[in-house]
């Protein structure tokens, strides 16, 4: 199953305060898809897993998600 993600947080940077928003594409095989599936669009998420790249040819990251917990 494919899909992205978009992070937003408030990070410090030196004295400053820095918006971070991020899009990221990800990738959940197997069973760990099956489950992935009760997720609805919105909900605040918490993903763990690995980076890899897209594709042989590609240098885009992708998270390949291991596991996942709703704020729920």
């Amino acid at each position: 199953m494919n899909f992205a993600v978009e992070h937003q947080s408030e990070q410090s940077e030196g004295d400053n305060r820095r918006r971070i928003v991020l899009n990221m594409d990800c990738v959940v095989f197997g069973e760990m898809a099956v489950k992935f599936e009760s997720v609805v669009v919105g909900e605040k998420i918490q993903l763990s897993g690995f980076l890899m790249n897209k594709s042989a040819r590609s240098k885009w990251p992708v998270m390949n998600i291991q596991e996942f917990k709703t704020d729920q």
